[in-house]
């Protein structure tokens, strides 16, 4: 028994059509095109209390938390919106989807996936298969999981979808949910018509980056 491209779709909502998603070349001068394409997003952060980018492997968690919607200016105007949707991205890429062992940084070449998605018009946005790439990743890092000795070993991958298809399918351990704000008549009286442990995940956005991101994944 092992998670299915059903339990990507059915648990994280996460597309399983489009094209795949693959290793793309990163240009050597990534990290400066980063930074010069942030510096006009309107921000209410003190710019001598701004984090400098510190990692060359990716972008790192610090710096795009900076961008996140309540930091934007009251006056942020759709540019700075649209930078901050590709940091809440590539926060989404690199701390959710696509678990790492670099620390505290997202792969760098999820940087292009983002800017890609974040300014795509709404009638032309990408269609990617997340779910499939998601589901190859967390099996590698089970793999490379169960052969290391090291104590300090990362899963990588998704080790959300693993907890959640945890849940989901074994009944020892399961956690109790909070159904609020639903209803019992939302749903039919069969056992399978009960919500998933993955509809209590709630991410707190602005609306208006809300609004781009529930089309653009």
């Amino acid at each position: 028994m092992a998670p299915t491209l059903q339990d990507v779709a059915m648990l994280l909502g996460l597309s399983i059509t489009g094209d795949a998603v693959g290793p793309r070349v990163v240009p050597s001068m990534w990290l400066e095109d980063l930074e010069e394409c942030f510096a006009g997003v309107a921000t209410t952060i003190d710019p001598e209390d701004f984090n400098e980018h510190p990692q060359l492997k990716g972008p790192s968690k610090s710096w795009l938390l900076q961008f996140q919607p309540d930091l934007l200016a009251a006056d942020a105007d759709d540019y700075s919106v649209t930078r901050s949707l590709e940091a809440y991205l590539l926060w989404l890429f690199g701390y959710i989807m696509f678990n790492n062992s670099h620390g505290h940084c997202a792969d760098r070449v999820l940087l292009s996936y983002a800017q890609e998605i974040a300014d795509a018009d709404e009638d032309a946005i990408p269609l990617y298969s997340w779910g499939s790439v998601v589901l190859a990743c967390t099996y590698r890092g089970l793999c490379k999981a169960s052969r290391q000795n090291d104590r300090n070993v990362v899963l990588t991958g998704c080790p959300i979808l693993l907890q959640l298809w945890s849940y989901e399918r074994i009944a020892i351990g399961r956690p109790m949910i909070d159904q609020s704000p639903y209803t019992p008549d939302m749903y039919g009286d069969t056992e399978d018509d009960r919500p998933h442990h993955g509809d209590s995940l709630v991410l707190s956005i602005d609306p208006a980056v809300l609004s781009k991101v529930c089309c653009r994944i």
